[in-house]
């Protein structure tokens, strides 16, 4: 006779077991579905921040790509809100912007933004 650890004996649930974890699968479904049609960046970057920032110094597609190392395409998806990039990608957009002033605002009562971190007229 072969002896099956305990640990490898799969036991079959109960109905309701079943029909409680479909539920929670469809509960997690649909958030990754909500979250996602949201396109909320990591790190608190909205697609809108990065439009506004390269407005804000007149930089073009070109200009930002160049100082990211990104593609131009990669920042049209981004900034369209057609993809989530990856950490990496953030990091390279937020260095490159910063470097040439920019200042990124949080989430704190007024909605996150984007500011230059020094004055224009050098004050």
């Amino acid at each position: 006779m072969i002896r099956v650890p305990r640990s490898l004996v799969v036991v079959r649930p109960r109905r309701r077991d079943e029909h409680l974890c479909g539920r929670v699968l469809s509960l997690l479904m649909s958030l990754f579905v909500t979250f996602s049609k949201l396109n909320v960046m990591k790190k608190d970057i909205l697609p809108q921040q990065v439009r506004a920032a390269r407005a804000l110094i007149d930089w073009t597609r070109d200009d930002l790509a160049n100082a990211s190392g990104l593609t131009v395409r990669t920042l049209a998806r981004i900034e369209s809100s057609q993809t989530i990039p990856r950490q990496t990608t953030l990091e390279a957009l937020a260095k490159a912007l910063e470097a040439a002033g920019i200042e990124f605002i949080s989430q704190n009562g007024g909605g996150p933004g984007v500011r230059l971190a020094r004055r224009l007229d050098g004050k």
